[in-house]
């Protein structure tokens, strides 16, 4: 999978991780970064390498290259 911009899949029902969604919009000021729900994120194939333990428990980074990070290990890019 080869992406133009990185992709942030987060659960937009979760107050937490719609002020995170904020914060990481209002500080990325050359709009690499796009936003998806977890459950379109799933439904489009875009989380098939996540395992299901974890796939709705946190937010993923998925990088251009297809790579993916979730959770803390996300913010260590």
């Amino acid at each position: 999978m080869w992406l133009s911009n990185y992709i942030i899949a987060y659960d937009g029902d979760c107050v937490p991780y719609s002020r995170f969604k904020h914060i990481v919009d209002l500080l990325d000021i050359y709009e690499i970064i796009d936003f998806i729900s977890l459950k379109e994120a799933d439904k489009s194939g875009l989380l098939d390498q996540v395992p299901q333990s974890i796939k709705f428990k946190s937010f993923h980074l998925l990088n251009p290259s297809g790579d993916i990070k979730s959770g803390p290990d996300a913010l260590l890019i």
